[in-house]
């Protein structure tokens, strides 16, 4: 089980967030994408922000992201994700 949320400018999806559940209180981000023109302008941290105070202190999350990626590696650690693996760079929201 899981769900999405977007955002839409002008009917098309510039943003969007898929969130698959992990076990009762757990949750994976699976996904979290911009279209290039539209990064920078803060859509991914409003939507894992949502996701974040929807949950409050319910669930913890956990996600995998690239090592090299340290645009993402920053917007996680700025709502809390603490690196948990090595090579896989796994994060966790600590």
């Amino acid at each position: 089980n899981g769900h999405t949320l977007v955002v839409r400018s002008d009917h098309k999806i510039i943003s969007a967030a898929l969130f698959q559940e992990a076990g009762r209180q757990a949750k994976y981000l699976y996904q979290l994408v911009t279209v290039r023109a539209e990064r920078g302008k803060g859509l991914a941290g409003a939507l894992l922000d949502h996701e974040l105070r929807q949950t409050g202190d319910k669930c913890a999350f956990s996600l995998w992201v690239e090592a090299s990626n340290s645009s993402a590696i920053n917007l996680y650690a700025k709502y809390g994700f603490v690196r948990s693996g090595r090579e896989l760079s796994i994060l966790t929201d600590g």
